[in-house]
């Protein structure tokens, strides 16, 4: 019954440091496609910038244009 706890205590072990390996392959992967994501959306957001610099800031008509033979209320 010893040499069997034995196996079992050592299998644990060796199971315990491969988990232990592949986590810290995946945290590792998972890091850098974070980083390139991060990456892509700040080129993304710089690319956004650029193109809303060159369009012109212009408020909101205070009322819509009017419409072809509809009265407006606001007119009276």
């Amino acid at each position: 019954m010893n040499w069997f706890n034995a196996v079992d205590a050592t299998y644990r072990t060796d199971l315990r440091e491969l988990n232990e390996l592949n986590f810290a392959r995946f945290d590792a992967k998972f890091e850098q496609r974070m980083a390139e994501l991060r990456a892509e959306l700040r080129q993304a957001i710089a690319a956004l910038r650029s193109e809303l610099r060159g369009v012109p800031r212009t408020g909101a008509p205070s009322r819509p244009p009017p419409l072809r033979g509809i009265p407006c209320p606001l007119d009276t």
